[in-house]
């Protein structure tokens, strides 16, 4: 199984349903072919400045440095200047493109009801560990 880190509030807003995309740089060609099921890992960084503009006065509380969830990641995008204002909405945040930015669209969005302490790791990673795997099919 695959697994992404994403930092907080952002990772809190998808697990919610209101950010349906990922945006990543993505340099690995294997990372752009994945299709399939995905955990959701929130690292130990927070993202301050959006979390207090969507209202987290206590951002430092978020869970952290855990898997949440799962979804199902259905699509890659290429996300360029032409096409960035169409997919605004679903990841909340305008970026300047540098190079070849991508939106994971990530659906069937389901937040686990015990986090799993896990270290994760930049871009998509596998997650080797047959108990957290068995934990996360459950869901």
């Amino acid at each position: 199984m695959k697994g992404i880190s994403i930092q907080q509030p952002w990772i809190d807003l998808i697990l919610k349903g209101s950010k349906k995309m990922e945006l990543r740089y993505l340099q690995n060609e294997n990372s752009i072919q994945y299709r399939g099921k995905i955990a959701l890992h929130a690292s130990l960084k927070i993202d301050y400045n959006p979390a207090f503009f969507f209202g987290y006065s206590e951002a430092w509380n978020l869970n952290r440095g855990a898997i949440l969830g799962i979804a199902d990641l259905t699509d890659i995008i290429i996300i360029d200047d032409n096409n960035q204002c169409d997919y605004l909405n679903h990841h909340l945040q305008y970026l300047p493109i540098n190079g070849f930015l991508y939106g994971l669209k990530l659906e069937n969005v389901r937040k686990i009801k015990h986090p799993i302490r896990f270290r994760g790791h930049p871009g998509l990673f596998d997650i080797n560990d047959d108990n957290i795997i068995n934990k996360l099919h459950s869901f």
